[in-house]
């Protein structure tokens, strides 16, 4: 668990410090304020973070329902916020029973269930600190969620009920997310706060999309053949990575510096984004990659292959580091920075999620996520937000 604590002075002044001294917030409290009055104005205790996130003064927990008074404070206090890692280290999982979730990554309990789609859920995706969180469904729907209480904020229809949405990604530092739709051949950057479309590309078969960290970037990758980034500001396209390869799948790493593919034939390939250039080819022999994901770090590729196995391969050599094989075909990967080792998730034809140790490929435990095949699983950590 990560601590943080904050001091009350005299005049109900509140400075919110790590137990490391370095302090994150500073401000007048109220008596009337609970804990969401004080946790929302601590810079990026969002999301996980912010459900997850315990008050306590001395002996007392601050929950929902007591503010300050209910303490009886007479003199300077000091309120402990406690961060459980259970609900901040996070998944987000998408499937075919027309639902998406977020499990912890500690215990693979559901923290909680997105419920809404009509179809199956074909895509997700969700900012660093899991505060909002976009679903899209094989009907052309995509909705953004509420990371911390569940609620849908938003609802658009990017695609017809034919086309179906193929891909996802958000943008939290521009408020904004984009849709990638192979059938109606475009990629759509919509406004996370009105709905509205803000840029649309015209990209043969689109079949995945990516946002840079800064948002001004945008990759569209084509099942047709071809990966291109996209300024966002002026619609230009400022780079073509490869113009002839069938792409299944796409992973970018946080920083934006690799991506990796999943091409219809050949080994899967690592890109540097910078030297638009692929500096390794992660081979699996007769089966084909077609679902991928990148550690946070990027040290780590993960792909998921037609032999229904999932592997760990070194970004660094290219070895192969982890087969993980288990009970049932495995569909989706994904990885979470879940405490100090982090923790490599699998989704299978069964609805199943499995935890593995990214070091010694031991299946920590199984979760029962969903009642049909768990598409799509994304991960994210607090250790990001460096807290």
């Amino acid at each position: 668990m990560a601590d943080i604590s904050a001091s009350i002075l005299v005049a109900m002044h509140i400075a919110v410090v790590t137990l490391s001294g370095r302090e994150l917030a500073s401000f007048d409290a109220e008596m009337t304020w609970g804990k969401r009055e004080i946790c929302e104005r601590v810079e990026r205790l969002r999301g996980s973070l912010l459900r997850s996130a315990r008050l306590v003064c001395e002996s007392t927990v601050l929950s929902d329902q007591h503010t300050l008074a209910d303490l009886d404070l007479t003199e300077p206090a000091t309120i402990t916020i406690v961060i459980d890692v259970h609900h901040a280290d996070v998944l987000l999982t998408a499937s075919d029973d027309h639902t998406a979730a977020l499990l912890s990554a500690e215990t693979g309990e559901r923290i909680l269930a997105l419920v809404g789609h009509n179809a199956a859920v074909s895509c997700v995706a969700m900012t660093p600190d899991a505060a909002l969180v976009v679903t899209a469904d094989c009907t052309g729907v995509a909705r953004v969620w509420n990371g911390g209480t569940g609620d849908c904020v938003l609802t658009v229809r990017a695609a017809n009920e034919v086309s179906g949405i193929d891909g996802v990604a958000i943008a939290g530092s521009r408020a904004l997310f984009a849709t990638a739709s192979m059938a109606e051949n475009a990629a759509t950057v919509w406004s996370l706060e009105s709905g509205q479309p803000v840029r649309v590309w015209h990209h043969p078969e689109v079949r995945r999309v990516g946002i840079s960290p800064s948002g001004r970037f945008v990759m569209t990758v084509s099942f047709g053949g071809g990966q291109m980034l996209w300024d966002l500001d002026s619609g230009d396209c400022v780079r073509t990575i490869s113009d002839d390869e069938i792409t299944l799948d796409v992973a970018f790493s946080r920083d934006g510096e690799l991506m990796l593919l999943a091409p219809l034939e050949g080994p899967a390939k690592l890109y540097s984004m910078r030297s638009a250039e692929c500096v390794l080819e992660l081979d699996h022999g007769n089966a084909i990659a077609f679902a991928v994901a990148i550690t946070p770090r990027g040290d780590m590729a993960l792909t998921v292959a037609g032999d229904g196995v999932a592997r760990a391969w070194s970004t660094a050599t290219g070895e192969c580091r982890l087969a993980l094989v288990s009970d049932a075909s495995i569909r989706s990967v994904g990885y979470s920075c879940c405490g100090l080792s982090g923790i490599i998730a699998t989704g299978d034809v069964l609805g199943e999620v499995r935890f593995w140790c990214p070091d010694t490929g031991r299946c920590l435990g199984v979760a029962v996520a969903h009642a049909e095949t768990v598409r799509c699983i994304v991960g994210v950590s607090s250790a990001a937000l460096g807290l």
